[in-house]
Protein backbone atom coordinates (compact mmCIF):
# COMPACT_ATOMS: atom_id res chain seq x y z
CA UNK A 1 0.00 0.00 0.00
CA UNK A 2 1.18 3.32 -0.50
CA UNK A 3 0.83 5.87 1.74
CA UNK A 4 0.95 9.97 0.89
CA UNK A 5 2.06 11.22 4.21
CA UNK A 6 5.27 11.30 6.64
CA UNK A 7 7.80 8.66 6.10
CA UNK A 8 11.54 8.17 6.90
CA UNK A 9 14.02 7.45 5.15
CA UNK A 10 16.63 6.20 8.26
CA UNK A 11 15.27 2.93 10.25
CA UNK A 12 17.44 2.13 13.63
CA UNK A 13 19.02 -0.93 14.06
CA UNK A 14 17.36 -3.42 16.38
CA UNK A 15 18.96 -4.80 19.54
CA UNK A 16 19.63 -8.33 18.34
CA UNK A 17 21.52 -7.06 15.18
CA UNK A 18 24.46 -5.70 17.95
CA UNK A 19 26.75 -7.64 16.31
CA UNK A 20 26.29 -6.36 12.77
CA UNK A 21 25.61 -3.02 13.65
CA UNK A 22 29.31 -3.37 15.45
CA UNK A 23 30.24 -3.84 11.72
CA UNK A 24 28.40 -0.93 10.38
CA UNK A 25 29.66 1.36 12.80
CA UNK A 26 33.12 0.98 11.54
CA UNK A 27 32.07 2.18 7.82
CA UNK A 28 29.34 4.42 8.58
CA UNK A 29 26.83 4.14 11.50
CA UNK A 30 24.30 2.05 13.09
CA UNK A 31 21.78 3.01 11.04
CA UNK A 32 20.51 1.58 7.96
CA UNK A 33 20.25 4.68 4.98
CA UNK A 34 17.16 4.12 2.96
CA UNK A 35 17.20 5.63 -1.25
CA UNK A 36 15.48 8.60 -1.33
CA UNK A 37 11.71 8.21 -1.59
CA UNK A 38 10.28 9.05 -4.93
CA UNK A 39 6.21 9.36 -5.35
CA UNK A 40 4.75 7.26 -7.94
CA UNK A 41 4.04 8.41 -11.13
CA UNK A 42 0.94 8.03 -13.91
CA UNK A 43 -1.50 6.79 -10.71
CA UNK A 44 -4.47 7.01 -12.43
CA UNK A 45 -6.48 6.55 -15.77
CA UNK A 46 -8.44 9.54 -16.49
CA UNK A 47 -11.61 10.52 -18.53
CA UNK A 48 -13.91 13.31 -18.98
CA UNK A 49 -17.64 12.35 -19.25
CA UNK A 50 -21.11 14.75 -19.95
CA UNK A 51 -24.37 14.34 -19.87
CA UNK A 52 -27.85 16.48 -20.34
CA UNK A 53 -30.02 16.88 -17.94
CA UNK A 54 -33.46 18.46 -18.96
CA UNK A 55 -35.97 18.91 -16.48
CA UNK A 56 -38.27 21.35 -15.56
CA UNK A 57 -36.04 23.24 -12.72
CA UNK A 58 -33.18 22.81 -14.88
CA UNK A 59 -31.12 22.87 -17.74
CA UNK A 60 -27.87 21.65 -17.74
CA UNK A 61 -25.01 19.97 -18.69
CA UNK A 62 -23.32 17.47 -15.29
CA UNK A 63 -19.66 17.06 -16.18
CA UNK A 64 -18.24 13.82 -14.32
CA UNK A 65 -13.97 13.66 -14.30
CA UNK A 66 -13.17 10.12 -13.56
CA UNK A 67 -9.89 8.81 -12.60
CA UNK A 68 -9.11 5.11 -12.69
CA UNK A 69 -6.17 3.89 -10.08
CA UNK A 70 -3.96 2.00 -12.36
CA UNK A 71 -1.43 1.72 -9.75
CA UNK A 72 -0.69 -2.13 -8.28
CA UNK A 73 -0.71 -0.79 -4.78
CA UNK A 74 -3.59 0.60 -2.74
CA UNK A 75 -3.44 4.86 -2.47
CA UNK A 76 -4.33 5.49 0.68
CA UNK A 77 -3.55 9.45 2.08
CA UNK A 78 -5.76 12.64 2.94
CA UNK A 79 -7.03 13.99 0.10
CA UNK A 80 -5.62 17.27 -1.34
CA UNK A 81 -7.63 18.55 -4.23
CA UNK A 82 -6.56 21.02 -6.68
CA UNK A 83 -7.43 20.84 -10.05
CA UNK A 84 -10.07 22.95 -12.46
CA UNK A 85 -12.67 21.69 -14.74
CA UNK A 86 -13.45 24.18 -18.47
CA UNK A 87 -16.19 24.58 -20.35
CA UNK A 88 -16.19 26.27 -23.81
CA UNK A 89 -17.81 26.45 -26.48
CA UNK A 90 -15.29 25.18 -29.20
CA UNK A 91 -16.00 27.91 -31.82
CA UNK A 92 -15.46 30.79 -29.18
CA UNK A 93 -13.08 30.27 -26.08
CA UNK A 94 -13.83 33.20 -24.86
CA UNK A 95 -17.02 31.89 -23.59
CA UNK A 96 -14.89 29.82 -20.91
CA UNK A 97 -16.32 28.66 -17.79
CA UNK A 98 -13.77 27.47 -15.52
CA UNK A 99 -14.64 25.32 -11.92
CA UNK A 100 -12.19 25.33 -9.73
CA UNK A 101 -12.15 22.00 -7.60
CA UNK A 102 -11.67 21.29 -4.01
CA UNK A 103 -12.92 18.15 -2.07
CA UNK A 104 -16.91 19.08 -1.99
CA UNK A 105 -16.72 17.78 -5.99
CA UNK A 106 -15.01 14.43 -4.87
CA UNK A 107 -16.82 11.12 -4.94
CA UNK A 108 -15.33 7.85 -3.91
CA UNK A 109 -16.47 4.41 -2.51
CA UNK A 110 -13.32 4.49 0.07
CA UNK A 111 -13.80 9.02 0.98
CA UNK A 112 -14.49 9.75 4.26
CA UNK A 113 -15.55 13.56 4.26
CA UNK A 114 -14.94 14.21 7.41
CA UNK A 115 -11.48 13.42 7.45
CA UNK A 116 -11.02 14.08 4.20
CA UNK A 117 -8.82 10.58 3.95
CA UNK A 118 -8.99 8.95 0.46
CA UNK A 119 -7.93 5.08 -0.03
CA UNK A 120 -8.36 3.83 -3.64
CA UNK A 121 -7.45 0.08 -4.19
CA UNK A 122 -6.49 -0.98 -7.80
CA UNK A 123 -8.93 -0.29 -10.06
CA UNK A 124 -11.24 1.39 -8.13
CA UNK A 125 -12.21 5.10 -9.36
CA UNK A 126 -12.76 8.47 -7.99
CA UNK A 127 -15.08 11.07 -9.45
CA UNK A 128 -15.03 14.91 -9.80
CA UNK A 129 -18.36 16.36 -11.00
CA UNK A 130 -19.90 19.66 -11.79
CA UNK A 131 -22.96 21.20 -13.27
CA UNK A 132 -22.40 23.61 -16.06
CA UNK A 133 -25.19 25.79 -16.33
CA UNK A 134 -24.65 27.63 -20.22
CA UNK A 135 -22.77 30.49 -18.21
CA UNK A 136 -19.57 31.55 -18.42
CA UNK A 137 -16.72 33.15 -16.17
CA UNK A 138 -18.22 36.45 -16.28
CA UNK A 139 -21.72 35.20 -15.70
CA UNK A 140 -23.33 35.77 -19.24
CA UNK A 141 -26.19 33.61 -19.80
CA UNK A 142 -25.38 31.77 -23.21
CA UNK A 143 -28.58 31.13 -23.51
CA UNK A 144 -30.27 34.54 -23.23
CA UNK A 145 -27.77 36.55 -24.88
CA UNK A 146 -25.17 34.40 -27.25
CA UNK A 147 -26.37 31.11 -28.53
CA UNK A 148 -28.85 30.98 -32.11
CA UNK A 149 -32.23 29.17 -31.16
CA UNK A 150 -34.32 28.13 -34.08
CA UNK A 151 -37.78 27.14 -34.37
CA UNK A 152 -38.02 23.39 -32.97
CA UNK A 153 -39.79 21.95 -36.20
CA UNK A 154 -40.94 18.65 -33.81
CA UNK A 155 -42.78 21.33 -31.32
CA UNK A 156 -44.18 24.95 -31.38
CA UNK A 157 -43.31 25.50 -28.02
CA UNK A 158 -39.79 25.34 -28.12
CA UNK A 159 -36.65 26.17 -29.84
CA UNK A 160 -33.11 24.65 -30.36
CA UNK A 161 -29.79 25.56 -31.00
CA UNK A 162 -27.86 23.78 -33.84
CA UNK A 163 -25.03 21.31 -33.00
CA UNK A 164 -22.92 23.14 -30.88
CA UNK A 165 -19.05 21.54 -29.53
CA UNK A 166 -18.60 22.19 -26.13
CA UNK A 167 -14.81 21.85 -25.26
CA UNK A 168 -14.67 19.93 -21.72
CA UNK A 169 -11.10 19.88 -20.27
CA UNK A 170 -10.04 18.84 -16.99
CA UNK A 171 -6.98 18.15 -14.48
CA UNK A 172 -6.84 17.79 -10.94
CA UNK A 173 -4.26 16.35 -8.30
CA UNK A 174 -5.38 14.15 -5.73
CA UNK A 175 -2.84 14.01 -2.92
CA UNK A 176 0.13 16.25 -1.69
CA UNK A 177 3.25 15.75 -3.87
CA UNK A 178 1.88 13.83 -6.62
CA UNK A 179 1.46 15.22 -10.12
CA UNK A 180 -1.64 16.33 -11.63
CA UNK A 181 -3.64 14.35 -14.00
CA UNK A 182 -4.52 16.23 -17.43
CA UNK A 183 -7.85 13.93 -19.04
CA UNK A 184 -8.05 13.81 -22.80
CA UNK A 185 -9.87 17.17 -24.00
CA UNK A 186 -13.77 15.55 -24.86
CA UNK A 187 -15.80 17.57 -27.40
CA UNK A 188 -19.50 16.86 -26.71
CA UNK A 189 -22.03 17.27 -28.98
CA UNK A 190 -25.33 18.99 -27.88
CA UNK A 191 -28.42 20.53 -29.45
CA UNK A 192 -30.37 22.48 -26.76
CA UNK A 193 -33.82 22.18 -26.14
CA UNK A 194 -35.30 26.00 -24.73
CA UNK A 195 -36.95 26.84 -22.71
CA UNK A 196 -38.52 23.15 -20.64
CA UNK A 197 -41.27 21.80 -22.30
CA UNK A 198 -43.67 18.84 -20.45
CA UNK A 199 -43.01 15.56 -22.56
CA UNK A 200 -46.72 14.99 -22.56
CA UNK A 201 -47.14 18.40 -25.08
CA UNK A 202 -43.62 17.55 -26.67
CA UNK A 203 -41.16 14.84 -26.95
CA UNK A 204 -38.16 15.77 -25.14
CA UNK A 205 -34.33 14.86 -25.73
CA UNK A 206 -34.52 10.90 -24.95
CA UNK A 207 -32.65 8.10 -26.88
CA UNK A 208 -29.18 6.34 -26.54
CA UNK A 209 -27.81 9.25 -27.97
CA UNK A 210 -30.03 12.52 -26.20
CA UNK A 211 -27.68 15.62 -26.92
CA UNK A 212 -28.13 15.32 -30.22
CA UNK A 213 -31.47 13.67 -30.56
CA UNK A 214 -33.37 16.87 -31.67
CA UNK A 215 -30.36 18.34 -34.27
CA UNK A 216 -32.20 19.67 -37.32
Amino acid sequence: MTEFAAFTSIRPCQPTAAVACAVLLTALSCREHLPAYEEPTNLFSPKVLAALVYRSDQTAIYVSFVLVNRFDETLDGIADVDGTISVSLLRDPSTVRTFVLDATHLSARGYEPVSKRLRLDPGESVTLQVRYDFRDDSGRDLIASYLELRQDPSCPSRAVTGPEIYDIRASVRLFPRTQFTVAPPLSYVLCLPVPFVDDRVCLGPKGDHPETALCP
